[in-house]
């Protein structure tokens, strides 16, 4: 049998079942993209940016997602960076939520091509999720415009999943 020690206040203390929290990143640049629907790579040179996590007993996880895009056309051009969110694996996971430009990033619209890329990052609690289960976070990206006009980059896109107590 296992005793259980009283706390004193101030004591700190941690759920037993509270996960680690994961975090992948890509520094390559994702260049000239013109696609306007979420893509997850379109090359070997622009891997995946995905973490598996598992949610803890609150049900909730905190995602934060950042990078670098940019507008590299003369046309009105944005790059969308956001994520999405897998029960199990990605390959046969049910979607839990679909990726949005709500849940991300993006340049400012301009009609200037620019040398300089607009970091930032967006932080979101993701929530409902079932305690024990594993998660698959994983950024997707998208352009404003059809192909043919305009074009964008990104650079150095990251990805974290933080366990909410």
């Amino acid at each position: 049998m296992t005793s259980i020690k009283p706390l004193s206040a101030g004591t700190n203390f941690r759920a037993v079942d509270f996960p680690r929290a994961q975090f992948a990143y890509d520094q390559s640049t994702i260049a000239n993209w013109n696609t306007a629907t979420y893509t997850v790579n379109v090359a070997a040179t622009n891997p995946e940016v995905a973490v598996r996590c598992l949610a803890p007993t609150s049900g909730k996880i905190g995602v934060c997602i950042s990078g670098g895009p940019r507008n590299n056309s003369t046309v009105v051009d944005r790059f969308f960076l956001a994520f999405r969110v897998l029960e199990g694996d990605p390959a046969d996971g049910t979607l839990i939520q679909t990726d949005d430009a709500k849940w991300g990033i993006s340049n400012t619209a301009t009609s200037d091509a620019s040398d300089d890329y607009s970091y930032g990052g967006h932080f979101t609690v993701v929530g409902g999720l079932t305690p024990g289960v594993y998660y698959y976070f994983q950024s997707r990206f998208r352009d404003t415009v059809a192909p043919v006009t305009g074009t964008a980059d990104c650079a150095f896109r990251t990805l974290m999943a933080i366990p909410l107590p």
